[in-house]
């Protein structure tokens, strides 16, 4: 823990996992994105994720396209909003973050699809 202290506090965090799950806090049909990945300091002290999903359940690429334009400004989120990210590190250690709003984007790669999240708490 204190080499992941360290490499925050100089800005060069990097945690891979061999696996990742991100998950839409929803009852009812949660949005989910499955693989392995890592998280990372960003040059302004946020934290992005990639995550490269083999799995991906009740969305797509499309339809996360056209989910951009729903969200109207001075719109309150409510629960199913929200997204939580758990992940199994390289070294077996389990990492759970609750209530972010993630802002995605998505890549093709040549196997999977790259959804690229910068992590804010609500």
């Amino acid at each position: 823990m204190d080499k992941i202290i360290e490499a925050f506090q100089g800005g060069k965090l990097q945690i891979d996992f061999i696996s990742l799950t991100l998950v839409q806090n929803s009852t009812n049909k949660p949005i989910e994105y499955r693989g392995a990945g890592y998280i990372k300091q960003t040059e302004n002290d946020g934290l992005t994720v990639r995550l490269y999903s083999v799995e991906t359940k009740n969305t797509d690429f499309v339809s996360d396209f056209n989910s951009f334009g729903r969200t109207k400004p001075g719109t309150l989120f409510n629960d199913a909003g929200y997204y939580t990210l758990t992940g199994t590190s390289i070294d077996g250690s389990v990492w759970t973050a609750q209530n972010l709003l993630p802002q995605c984007s998505w890549l093709a790669g040549h196997l999977w699809l790259t959804k690229i999240c910068r992590l804010r708490p609500a």
